[in-house]
């Protein structure tokens, strides 16, 4: 938790705002590529054939290879978009990886 009082005190409080803001993320020790395994597995059962190829093989071919690894955690909510997974779509996805530092 905290090595101090007010480290836990300050950690409670965030974890507090972050639920009344809706943004708080429960811990875990997913990674992206294991929760993209479950999404696609249990969210994709309504969608078209040909919409659930296409989410597939950008899942694989961009998203697994440049963020697979990471904690599901390191994304958050307001920035995942626009920080992670709108450039991979744009960039190639080693160099988007070598640019933030994630190989």
């Amino acid at each position: 938790m905290g090595k101090t009082e007010a480290e836990v005190i300050k950690k409670k409080r965030q974890a507090l705002t972050a639920l009344e803001n809706g943004t708080y993320v429960e811990p875990t020790r997913l990674t992206i590529e294991q929760w993209l395994c479950i999404w696609t597995q249990e969210y994709l059962g309504a969608v078209k054939p040909g919409t659930r190829k296409t989410y597939h093989q950008q899942i694989t071919l961009h998203i697994v290879p440049a963020l697979g690894a990471l904690p599901l955690q390191r994304l958050m909510p307001a920035a995942s978009w626009t920080t992670y997974i709108n450039p991979l779509f744009f960039y190639d996805p080693k160099q988007f990886a070598n640019r933030n530092g994630y190989y």
